[in-house]
């Protein structure tokens, strides 16, 4: 049994402040819904089904409205006519705006075809209405303080469905794989296996490492200007411009690189009629407007350096993943590879040597929205070569690394990436030492111990090397002439010495031969 707080007076169609700011409506979907109903009697029911008088907002609107009821109750046809007639019967023509306002609706739908569009906008306006009505009330209620906050609950509770008995969320369009399949375009590389044409690919890497410079090469080889950098040649019949989004101020160096380089000016494309306009994704139609940009100048790929500083806003805020969102639909539209160069977050204590999508700096929606992930690093820091690789690839399987150098020429790529540097362990570093003592000769074993301590090397990790490294044990004289254990390599290492022909082969095969080690030696 439903609870009432107080009786409440009836509502009207306005809010306490609608002087100030009127409740939602849309006089032009009004008018549209109902010219659509004059001309097209089909149109009759399916307005009918979605629009009620209460939804419209002017009063002559829902007299109108009432007017097409009447007709449509007495089984009369819905038509300029007979909804003139009815307003005349009723004493509401003049009120509404006489016969020449119903003539004018007549005028306003582009086409009566819509009418179930127009309808539920006008639809959604009186519920949200409705709604801010509800609200204002449980406002009044709460405020006189009711002894029963549970009756105000119940009482709150149907104010609301009241006015949203007649929300329902919008109907989902549905299609089948083979019907999707006829309009939809297979995936096309621009690059195989790296730069899918139609889709985002986020190229990451630490301040430094060369990401313009490579993305440069990567581009311009889209052109026909170049290879690959893993050697494969472009489609001959795809090459195309490479629009170029520089929003942070380089675009002297990046022009200047490529004479330094001898890479081909005229086929890079920069926005603004100097080149020098700076675009931000944040802008409503920025993205779409690159799209356009895309088409107009036939580039088949956009770079845009960097994500970071085309967005005014937050990396990890809810307004990236829209933006990128946007991004993707314009790539697959236009059939373009979208590229943003992005940063890496700096590398924790805990982490390793391998790059992961949880370095990508930012929200994680940045990782989600790139089909295609690239990584650029230098895994070794002893080494002056670098590491392009794919991370992550939604379109099939990761390729092999490709290492490459950066110098005064430009950009070498190099068939194999360095491989990521790893701090020798405690016996690793024993046997460094044992290899690098043991080269020319063998050497007594107590001196070994004491160069191992002076390098940081216990005895038994030493002990465990020269048992990993199988080395022989011999006993030799020292440098007083006392026999003491030697460790040695074995006999076959070390390079027979140049001898007297009357030296006896046989003395020099005594001097470097000697069991293999025992586990007391």
């Amino acid at each position: 049994m439903r609870q009432t707080v107080q009786s409440r007076p009836h509502r009207e169609q306005t809010t306490p402040d609608s002087q100030q700011q009127p409740p939602p409506h849309d006089i032009p979907a009004e008018q549209a819904a109902l010219g659509a109903i004059l001309i097209e009697p089909s149109a009759v029911e399916r307005a009918f089904a979605i629009v009620q008088k209460e939804d419209f907002y002017p009063e002559a609107h829902r007299a109108i409205f009432r007017a097409m009821e009447a007709c449509r109750e007495r089984g009369e046809p819905i038509d300029m006519i007979t909804v003139t007639d009815e307003l005349r019967r009723n004493g509401q023509l003049e009120a509404v705006g006489g016969a020449q306002y119903i003539t004018e609706l007549t005028q306003q739908p582009p086409t009566a075809a819509h009418v179930s569009r127009y309808a539920s906008i006008v639809a959604e306006k009186g519920a949200a209405r409705r709604m801010i009505e509800a609200a204002a009330e449980i406002q009044r209620m709460g405020y006189n303080d009711p002894a029963d906050v549970w009756a105000f609950k119940c009482e709150a509770d149907e104010l609301l469905r009241e006015a949203t008995e007649r929300i329902h969320p919008p109907e989902l369009g549905y299609t089948t794989g083979e019907q999707a399949a006829a309009h939809l375009k297979e995936t096309s590389w621009r690059w195989r296996g790296w730069l899918p044409a139609g889709y985002i690919t986020v190229v990451a890497g630490e301040p430094g490492v060369g990401k313009t410079a490579i993305m440069m090469y990567v581009a311009l080889a889209d052109t026909g200007s170049g290879q690959w950098p893993d050697g494969s040649s472009p489609q001959p019949e795809k090459p195309t411009n490479v629009l170029w989004i520089d929003a942070e101020g380089c675009q002297a160096l990046l022009l200047e690189r490529m004479d330094k380089w001898g890479l081909p000016k005229d086929r890079v494309i920069l926005p603004g009629a100097d080149g020098l306009d700076q675009v931000q994704l944040d802008e409503p139609g920025a993205i779409e407007t690159i799209g356009e940009l895309a088409a107009k100048t036939q580039a088949g790929v956009v770079v845009i350096d960097s994500l970071r500083a085309t967005h005014q806003g937050d990396e990890n805020s809810s307004e990236m993943s829209r933006i990128l969102t946007r991004a993707a639909v314009v790539a697959r539209d236009k059939g373009i590879a979208i590229v943003f160069i992005h940063h890496l977050r700096k590398k924790s204590v805990f982490e390793g040597s391998d790059v992961t999508l949880d370095r990508l700096r930012g929200s994680s929606a940045i990782a989600a929205a790139a089909r295609v992930v690239w990584v650029i690093d230098k895994p070794d820091p002893n080494n002056d070569a670098g590491r392009l690789q794919v991370i992550k690839s939604n379109l099939g399987g990761l390729p092999p690394p490709i290492g490459y150098l950066i110098n005064e020429r430009g950009v070498q790529f190099l068939p194999e990436a360095p491989k990521p540097y790893r701090e020798p362990t405690a016996q690793e570093k024993a046997q460094e030492l044992l290899r690098a003592q043991l080269q020319h000769r063998p050497q007594p074993v107590q001196e070994l111990i004491e160069k191992a301590a002076d390098d940081g090397i216990s005895r038994a990790t030493l002990y465990r090397a020269r048992r990993s490294m199988h080395l022989a044990a011999p006993s030799l004289p020292d440098s007083a002439g006392k026999e003491v254990t030697h460790w040695a390599l074995p006999p076959t290492y070390y390079e027979t010495p140049e001898t007297d022909e009357t030296e006896s082969h046989e003395s020099h095969e005594s001097q470097f031969s000697w069991g293999r080690p025992t586990e007391t030696d």
